[in-house]
């Protein structure tokens, strides 16, 4: 096929066809016009396939199992007008497309060129819009709204579905997956620990000078020793009689549950700080503390001292976040509806922002070719230029510039003030020292004032690791094992498992750091879940129901066996394919089988797995081109159920 026609044929694909009964292509752009969901005689399915081409740039997608028999492919391609921006790291327009097949057109949906990585069947009923929720929060989470080779490609979009809606049928936010009893004991256990802390007086730089002010115009100093009791009472008044659901709700992976706990208490710990510090403050304030009768004329110099120390904690880096978890919303999730979900019910809208239009290059010039060697040569002088200039930088920045410790400067003040009578111009010279060093350049904290305290809460985390076991809600065939209930942290140990192989495959193919890939994919994915849960509207499901014991099969399930392993090509060998790929239509590949007398060669298992309640979320995933991996991955190891 030539580019032109190439080209032709995808446009013509993409275009979408809505009164067509709903068995045409319609691209998943936000917002999104919900006429294609109204046309399907079927919204639900019950599970779903995770399939991989044979042949060509492996290309991936989901095949969705509708109940009434029919099935929908969904995938990701790139903008087929600007093929050559997916190379670079802003990447091209995604294009996601969903198509529906009925139950006597499934041959023609393309399934026999490809094979089944995973099979998961889901414990209850989704719909389409979950699916097009995940699509919608996908274009608004960021970056992940563009079509890269390096990153968000076909693949991520299949981790992404697959993650989101394994995460939506895991009930972890319903299901008592941490004992309350341990979490109000660890919490005891730390409240305690903090009220033992013992704050010296010559590291408390704040607490010193505080007292010391006091001492000027009242003769007796109000004592800090009941700092810590402070707080202690804050934390213990703040901090949750039951687990902090919300956290649960907006983290995707399990193991990270426990370490959003110990974070959460680390907050707290730090907002109980500034609580018992107001405390604190007020009370070195009060005109006549203690009964003294106080000194009228250096009350105004002492409220201008304090003033100035008060600045000093939130311009060094050590600035509160004032905002809290609301107290209603540790407690349970809320079950309100927004402003979204009561808008048109015939389009869903979207908050992203609008894909800007690429440069349209048509076919693969020999001038082209040239573009793609001088963005690799350009890459490295870049990187050269930038080591050069932070050398340089390190060795000519001036002395002034470096780093100045807030404690260090502080202490010497005070200590300056500890040996002087107490006059007023002391006070003024003071000030004056406060003023200056407030405007002092890259004045940051040597030790922040609630470390001592977040020590002393350390020793007693991780609450995280008091997480009782999870039930097994899913059932999948992975590896080409037998169908198996899973839980849904162990599938995710599969995503986690294909995330690396994808990286690792990227970085074999010259266009990034495995490790650096593996973090971004992961983190994205976490993105793209916690802009699910910041406007999901409905309430969470109960515990699903225990799975039939033998679920029907999804079409062509017989390519669900696992296949000899393969390995990752050089970039040499898989260059010519991917520049290739850049110019030939994924949807001639899907439409059509393979050659006469050709055998396609077998496929490792593929795991996807999808469950969630609707929600009023839509996000927008980056259509791949199928031209990063052209080969298929190491297979990996089999997983073993729990």
């Amino acid at each position: 096929m030539s580019f032109s026609s190439s080209s032709m044929l995808s446009n013509s694909l993409l275009a979408g066809s809505t009164g067509s009964g709903g068995t045409g292509y319609v691209r998943i752009q936000f917002p999104f016009d919900m006429t294609w969901w109204s046309e399907q005689p079927s919204t639900k399915f019950l599970s779903f396939q995770h399939r991989k081409e044979h042949t060509g740039l492996r290309h991936e997608f989901i095949v969705l199992q509708m109940t009434d028999g029919s099935i929908c492919r969904v995938e990701r391609m790139g903008d087929p007008n600007a093929r050559i921006n997916a190379l670079t790291s802003r990447g091209s327009i995604a294009h996601d497309l969903a198509q529906f097949f009925r139950p006597e057109a499934i041959p023609r949906a393309g399934l026999s060129t490809s094979g089944v990585v995973a099979e998961v069947h889901l414990p209850r009923e989704l719909d389409l819009q979950d699916m097009l929720n995940i699509c919608r929060a996908i274009q608004e989470a960021g970056k992940t709204r563009s079509y890269t080779l390096q990153t968000f490609n076909c693949y991520f979009f299949c981790l992404a579905l697959q993650s989101c809606l394994t995460r939506l049928v895991a009930g972890w936010e319903n299901t008592a997956i941490y004992d309350d009893k341990k979490w109000v004991s660890g919490l005891e256990t730390i409240g305690s620990s903090l009220a033992n802390t013992n704050i010296e007086t010559s590291h408390q730089q704040l607490l010193r000078a505080f007292t010391l002010l006091h001492v000027f115009p009242h003769p007796h100093p109000t004592s800090h020793h009941s700092f810590p009791n402070a707080i202690q009472t804050a934390f213990k008044r703040n901090t949750p009689p039951t687990t902090p659901t919300d956290l649960v709700d907006r983290t995707l992976w399990y193991d990270k549950i426990g370490a959003q706990f110990d974070h959460f208490v680390m907050q707290e710990v730090k907002s109980a700080w500034w609580d018992a510090f107001d405390i604190y403050l007020g009370r070195v304030q009060e005109p006549s503390a203690n009964g003294g009768p106080g000194n009228s004329k250096l009350e105004p110099l002492v409220s201008q001292c304090i003033t100035a120390l008060h600045s000093m904690i939130t311009i060094a880096g050590a600035r509160h976040e004032k905002s809290r978890i609301e107290k209603a919303r540790r407690l349970q999730l809320t079950s309100l509806q927004s402003p979204r979900s009561r808008n048109n019910t015939n389009k869903m809208d979207y908050k992203g922002v609008n894909s800007e239009e690429y440069e349209q290059v048509g076919a693969l010039t020999n001038a082209q070719w040239s573009m793609v060697l001088w963005l690799h040569a350009m890459q490295v002088v870049a990187q050269v230029f930038e080591l050069f200039v932070i050398l340089s930088i390190g060795l000519w920045i001036p002395l002034s510039h470096h780093v100045i410790y807030v404690d260090t400067k502080l202490g010497r003040l005070v200590s300056s003030l500890e040996r002087s009578n107490r006059a007023e111009n002391v006070l003024t010279t003071f000030l004056n020292e406060l003023h200056a060093l407030r405007k002092t350049p890259n004045l940051v904290w040597k030790e922040l004032p609630w470390a001592p305290m977040q020590r002393a809460a350390q020793k007693h985390l991780p609450l995280g690791s008091r997480l009782i076991q999870e039930t097994k809600p899913i059932k999948a065939i992975l590896e080409g094992q037998k169908l198996s209930p899973f839980t849904v942290s162990a599938f995710q140990k599969h995503i986690l498992r294909r995330i690396e192989i994808q990286a690792e495959l990227v970085e074999s193919v010259g266009l990034g750091r495995s490790a650096n890939i593996y973090t971004e994919i992961q983190h994205n994915l976490s993105l793209v879940w916690a802009t699910i849960r910041q406007d999901d509207t409905d309430p969470l499901p109960n515990i699903p129901d225990p799975l039939p014991d033998s679920p029907d099969p999804l079409p062509d399930s017989p390519d669900s066996v696992p296949s000899s392993p393969d390995s990752a090509p050089d970039l040499p060998d898989l260059l010519p394919d991917i520049l290739d790929g850049l110019f030939n239509d994924v949807s001639t590949q899907k439409l059509t089988g393979p050659e006469p007398g050709e055998t396609p060669p077998p496929m490792r298992p593929r795991l996807t797995q999808t469950n969630y309640p609707s929600d009023t979320l839509g996000g927008r995933y980056h259509v791949e081109d199928e031209t990063l991996l052209s080969s298929q991955a190491p297979r990996l190891a089999p997983l073993t159920p729990v």
